[in-house]
């Protein structure tokens, strides 16, 4: 999972997770990522794959992030929304 915004001369890249319980080749959108910014301008990001769900939050260095209590260890459908 990365982060990318573009500074005005050129794209940054950042390293916020890895995602590996992940099935390719699906068909149809997923939307396994949600970005939000909050009123103070705060960007979230919350996140799952097929074994997780993941909630983080830019702070002023990097990502933190936390991963959700599971669901008695069912496999998870991939989607995710978020709301500030």
């Amino acid at each position: 999972m990365r982060h990318a915004w573009w500074n005005g001369s050129e794209w940054q890249i950042e390293y916020v997770d890895r995602l590996e319980d992940v099935r390719q080749g699906r068909v149809g959108a997923r939307k396994i990522t949600a970005l939000a910014l909050d009123s103070e301008g705060n960007l979230h990001i919350a996140y799952t794959d097929r074994s997780r769900v993941v909630y983080g939050q830019r702070s002023e260095e990097s990502w933190v992030v936390q991963e959700l209590p599971k669901n008695s260890g069912k496999i998870l459908g991939q989607l995710v929304e978020l709301k500030t």
